[in-house]
């Protein structure tokens, strides 16, 4: 009886040991699966990124009763014009409004051109736009996917970042220290020191 009683402290200890192994084994396990399964889900934003390399967005093009596709063409071409840039129809692949209409609402235009050259030109002539009247309202931007929007939206709004813009699906910002920093995926909000993320706001699964 006595051995009993001094072997099972013991024996308390080392099945304890092992639960507390095993428990580290699952939560390790648990771990990589969910980040597996995180990075599938970055490496198909960045599928569908790559996908609108050739896309621009237009917002503030004001749209007309009956407008067809030759009418938004047309408004493609003399924002062109505008920025000093002449475009070829040929090199316009499409362009049409997204979304349904609805009173009151003027929706985007997304432009996809033939080759990433035409499309990298028309994007980088766009600051010329404000020296136009005819076109002062209007914007051109990157053709972000939903995730990387959030995170463009999240970044220009944190206090320690300056000013911050997109280029070929990344956001690019300046800190307030002088910094610059490259985001590309929600994993590089580390780099502005947020410490935790919160995927839910960027429209990713909760793991």
């Amino acid at each position: 009886m006595n051995v009993m009683c001094m072997l099972m402290p013991m024996v308390d200890a080392l099945i304890s040991s092992k639960r507390d192994e095993t428990l580290v084994l699952h939560e390790t396990k648990i771990n990589r699966l969910q980040a597996g399964m995180r990075n599938n889900e970055y490496s198909m934003d960045a599928l569908a990124q790559y996908s609108r390399k050739e896309n621009v967005r237009v917002s503030g093009i004001k749209e007309v009763n009956d407008e067809t596709d030759e009418n938004i063409i047309d408004s493609i071409l003399n924002i062109g014009a505008a920025m000093d840039f002449q475009l070829n129809p040929v090199t316009i692949v499409d362009a049409h409004r997204l979304g349904k209409k609805s009173p009151g609402k003027t929706r985007q235009i997304i432009i996809r051109f033939a080759n990433r050259a035409t499309r990298n030109r028309f994007i980088s002539n766009r600051r010329k736009l404000k020296q136009s009247e005819d076109f002062k309202g209007v914007f051109i931007s990157d053709d972000l996917t939903p995730l990387r929007f959030k995170l463009f939206q999240m970044v220009r709004k944190l206090e320690d970042v300056k000013n911050a813009h997109t280029r070929d699906g990344k956001t690019i910002c300046t800190l307030k220290n002088g910094t610059k920093a490259i985001i590309e995926s929600p994993d590089d909000l580390f780099k502005l020191g947020i410490d935790e993320i919160d995927h839910h706001a960027l429209g990713l699964t909760e793991l």
